[in-house]
């Protein structure tokens, strides 16, 4: 008497009964390691916190002492003053990468920007102002060495791929009454 087929191969048992939990679990399995596999690439092309500008990962951003990029241990240069007579009608765009952005009430029709530069090891002069005048208004801009930087009017900002460096812009603006802002940094 042959018994063989009457009964089933126990893999075959197993297959069955196994067989949606191991399909579900190997399905998890790919989600897990390509979720795993995506965060780690980002991380390797956005290395720093998101909080501190993750796209510019090359920055020095500080020693850990509170991120006070005017404090001891580093160099201030000399102040770079841009003043002009603007209309009501026209806007001020300020961008910079590295550094704090300070916008007071003005006491006259000028606009007053002031900079200061402050550096560790990094050359100054490695960070251009630029300052960009149309009728819509004026754009300031630090620009930082790197591939591709554009400062063009209305806040149109970028820089991809900048150098590493430790030079900290900090912008002082006396706004006068009427003139709308945008600062970023």
């Amino acid at each position: 008497m042959d018994m063989s087929l009457d009964q089933t191969a126990p893999a075959k048992t197993f297959w069955r009964t196994w067989r949606r939990e191991i399909v579900r679990g190997g399905v998890l399995f790919g989600l897990v390691v390509g979720t795993g596999l995506f965060i780690r690439s980002v991380r390797i092309h956005v290395p720093s916190p998101l909080g501190a500008l993750g796209s510019f990962g090359d920055f020095n951003w500080g020693d850990g002492d509170g991120g006070d990029l005017f404090g001891r241990g580093r160099q201030v240069g000399d102040p770079w003053e841009y003043r002009v007579l603007l209309k009501p009608t026209q806007h001020v765009w300020i961008r910079n990468t590295n550094g704090p952005i300070d916008v007071v009430a003005g006491t006259g029709d000028s606009l007053v920007i002031q900079v200061e530069k402050s550096w560790r090891t990094s050359d100054p002069q490695s960070v251009q102002l630029i300052p960009v005048l149309t009728e819509r208004g004026l754009t300031v801009c630090a620009v930082w060495e790197a591939r591709d930087t554009r400062c063009n009017e209305g806040g149109d900002y970028r820089i991809n791929g900048p150098k590493k460096n430790d030079v900290a812009v900090r912008f002082t603006v006396q706004l006068p009454r009427s003139v709308p802002v945008d600062a970023s940094t």
